[in-house]
């Protein structure tokens, strides 16, 4: 076989030249009762398997692990990353991407993240917790979103070589309030407040207190405007 293709390959004669068109350009015909049924058949057949890992296996897992979780947990595609010894509380009509983390701290013996109503954590958010975190009710935080109460290394560089923690006074909690609206890639810096109803703009540095109902965005991040 490997001495066919090679032939096919260096054209040798007309005779395998004629394979090699013959292969570059067949396409099976698309017979559409046959293949719309096989592309329904596909996504109910997977549909079905989502539903059944995250009934019976990714949901219950995941609870198992929280101190408290409301009713209507929607985990989307696969389990949450959950390192170290973070007290989780979640709230009722959580949605919760299935390639999120949360990472605990080793400063602090029970770290808190609460999650309250109906917020939404999107794929591959990152939540550092080293002491506590709280996200409001009606939240939406998007993709890649990095919040933390701490730095993740000491400022001194002995300490940084000696690989330390950061000590406890440098952990700084963090509140989410209602209602609030975390753009895409934005950074959420430890001991800030965010206002109910407050916007942040995708990919954001935020490192002081976000007023309600306004929106920021840059590098640090900046009022942009007020909003009803």
């Amino acid at each position: 076989m490997n001495n066919l293709i090679l032939k096919i390959r260096r054209k040798e004669n007309r005779f395998y030249e004629f394979l090699g068109s013959v292969y570059k350009n067949f396409s099976f015909p698309c017979i559409t009762p046959l293949h719309k049924t096989f592309w329904w058949e596909r996504k109910i057949r997977l549909e079905l398997w989502r539903w059944f890992l995250k009934v019976f296996y990714y949901t219950p897992l995941f609870k198992s692990i929280c101190f408290r979780v409301g009713g209507n947990l929607n985990l989307i595609d696969g389990l949450p990353f959950v390192n170290e010894n973070i007290k989780i509380i979640v709230g009722d009509d959580v949605t919760i991407h299935g390639d999120a983390g949360f990472q605990g701290y080793k400063v602090n013996k029970n770290p808190v993240l609460e999650i309250d109503d109906s917020t939404f954590i999107g794929p591959q958010v990152r939540i550092g917790v080293g002491k506590e975190i709280k996200i409001g009710k009606y939240c939406l935080i998007a993709a890649r979103v990095y919040i933390s109460d701490h730095d993740g290394h000491p400022l001194g560089w002995q300490d940084r070589r000696e690989r330390l923690p950061v000590t406890g006074e440098e952990i700084k909690p963090i509140m989410i309030e209602d209602d609030v609206w975390i753009g895409e890639g934005a950074f959420i810096c430890k001991g800030v407040k965010i206002g109910r109803g407050a916007v942040i703009a995708a990919r954001s540095v935020i490192t002081k207190d976000v007023e309600p109902f306004t929106i920021v965005g840059g590098n640090p991040a900046i009022i942009i405007k007020k909003i009803q």
